[in-house]
């Protein structure tokens, strides 16, 4: 056989043949890529040139012909249906999962990924060990969502079928392996109860959904090892984010490590180097500023990562539109204190290298924090008076903003006498409590809901307001389409408006241009331009500037002609 296979230290496989040998070759690397958690790097040579098999015309058509995965076309159970008809993008969610054994739906938010996760892990379950166990790895606050969800699509007939564990503790009562079907595991304990996972009376579980999926981005991180360790026991992983990808290309080693095994993809610094453009640069290894070989990743992602838009779906959405209401507070001692803090850590030029490589000193994190403040601070007035515009207009409301205080300041600002108008959710609130909010809100009871990004951009639907209002940017565009995502979902019937609040010449400035960087990579990395279509439809690159000399410049004259 004209094949010959090396491996690495680091774990990897590389097969080498000639071109003429593809016929006989090829079969065979087929087979070997399909192992699950293997990682196979295929080359072949060409005029005694080696080349990468990923992205060659020949690998594409072997794939078409034996598409990688445990199902093949066709394969999918169908002996198992919900309760409730799929919308068909669902449908075409599902089909994807179950042929491919698994996979990163990425739905935009809104179209229904929990759906289409329920149906396919139970399909899988169905074909593979209709008795075996399906796990569910998300965030604490997404229990109940999860146990609704089930019920209503007949996954499980009775709540007794779920079991949601509550405890480190991994004998206690809350785990019912013998008689739940279904089980629960929020991102904080699950590293404790991986073996407990799969010793149990019912044994390891089928398949495994990991919700919300960008919670386990650093690979480092106790969430990231423990959901790695408590899924890898399943035969199949779904994970689910509509915003898999927050920063940076290399934030999805993480997460397609925990979908097809350890060293599936390589070590992190290998993927960082074939993807991300990484640099050695004396002290560490610092990722480029935009991807690398985006057409072999995208090749590979083709198995494993599905993404649909509202309008690829074709749902009938209604409309959503955004704006920026341009802020026009000032305070001149905030003003000169902003100035002050920017000149401390070398200036703007500073501070927005700083922000394009993603590497802060101590100094430069104390001084975006401070910065933010200051801006957060001068826009309160003028998102106060918004927001008590919609209300006059009998016009609920959703509002974000980055901390507690300033949510608990406009929470008051909106009170009519010593009636509250607006339920206020932070961090700080708990998780039954901001439930029992997000309820009455939708019930109809008070106008406005005003809610840090941290407590309420994921996993729930407010969609009884039209609109969104965002006192704060973000770091990460994924957090502003979150945001928007609440309202703007299936279900909502009128078209919904997401005011940006923008004050010029201010830490809004800088977030503008670090927000536009951003989406310019996940479109590249990813083939998603939601978020870069976002900060066009709102003009951020008018606030942004379009090099760091040229916003240094323009922003230090605008400094110093106001000082």
């Amino acid at each position: 056989m004209p094949l010959t296979v090396t491996t690495s230290s680091r774990g990897w496989t590389t097969l080498r043949w000639l071109e003429a040998d593809d016929a006989r070759v090829v079969p065979v690397a087929l087979d070997l890529a399909r192992l699950p958690g293997a990682y196979v790097n295929l080359e072949y040579r060409s005029a005694e040139v080696s080349q990468s098999l990923w992205s060659s015309r020949l690998w594409r058509e072997a794939l078409s012909m034996a598409p990688l995965g445990w199902n093949e076309p066709g394969q999918a159970s169908t002996t198992w249906r919900p309760h409730r008809p799929l919308f068909r993008h669902q449908e075409a969610g599902v089909d994807f999962l179950v042929r491919h054994g698994g996979g990163i739906c990425a739905d935009q938010m809104g179209l229904g990924k929990t759906t289409t996760a329920i149906v396919a892990a139970e399909r899988m379950a169905q074909a593979e060990s209709p008795h075996a166990a399906r796990l569910i790895i998300a965030p604490g606050f997404t229990r109940d969502v999860w146990l609704r969800e089930l019920l209503a699509l007949g996954a499980v007939e009775r709540p007794e079928q779920f079991c949601a564990v509550r405890s480190r503790n991994v004998f206690d009562p809350s785990f019912r392996p013998s008689e739940a079907l279904w089980w629960f595991v929020h991102y904080e304990i699950a590293n404790d109860w991986a073996s407990r996972l799969v010793t149990n009376a019912r044994g390891r579980p089928v398949v495994a959904i990991i919700d919300e999926a960008h919670w386990i981005k650093n690979g480092k991180s106790q969430r990231a090892k423990g959901a790695a360790v408590a899924a890898g026991s399943a035969a199949c992983r779904i994970l689910l984010s509509g915003t898999p990808l927050l920063n940076r290309p290399s934030e999805l080693w993480s997460l397609l490590s925990v979908l097809d095994g350890p060293r599936s993809w390589g070590s992190p610094v290998e993927f960082r180097q074939r993807y991300c453009g990484a640099f050695h640069d004396g002290y560490g290894w610092q990722d480029g500023i935009m991807p690398t070989n985006q057409g072999e990743l995208s090749e590979r992602l083709s198995r494993r990562y599905l993404r649909r838009t509202v309008d690829e779906a074709g749902l009938d959405l209604p409309a959503l539109s955004r704006q920026v209401y341009p802020v026009d507070q000032d305070d001149p001692a905030l003003r000169a204190e902003e100035q002050t803090l920017i000149q401390s850590v070398g200036g703007v030029s500073a501070l927005l290298d700083a922000l394009d490589r993603g590497a802060f000193g101590a100094e430069i994190l104390r001084a975006l924090s401070r910065l933010g403040k200051i801006t957060s601070k001068l826009k309160l007035r003028s998102t106060a008076e918004h927001l008590r515009g919609l209300l006059a207009q009998a016009e609920p409301a959703v509002c974000f903003v980055h901390e507690r205080v300033t949510a608990e300041q406009l929470g008051r600002s909106l009170a009519e006498g010593t009636e509250p108008q607006a339920f206020v959710a932070t961090g700080e609130v708990p998780q039954a409590l901001r439930d029992e909010m997000v309820a009455r809100f939708q019930a109809g009871e008070r106008m406005a809901l005003i809610a840090t990004y941290g407590a309420m951009r994921e996993g729930v639907t407010l969609h009884r307001a039209r609109s969104v209002v965002l006192h704060d940017l973000s770091w990460r565009p994924a957090d502003v389409l979150q945001a928007e995502a609440r309202v703007h979902r299936i279900g909502q019937r009128r078209g919904c408006v997401s005011t940006w609040m923008m004050l010029a010449n201010s830490f809004d400035t800088i977030l503008a241009r670090t927000l536009i960087t951003k989406a310019q990579r996940i479109a590249s990395t990813l083939g998603d331009s939601s978020a870069a279509d976002a900060l066009d439809e709102v003009g951020a690159a008018a606030f942004a500037g379009t090099s760091i000399d040229e916003e240094a410049q323009r922003l230090i004259a605008a400094y110093s002609t106001e000082f």
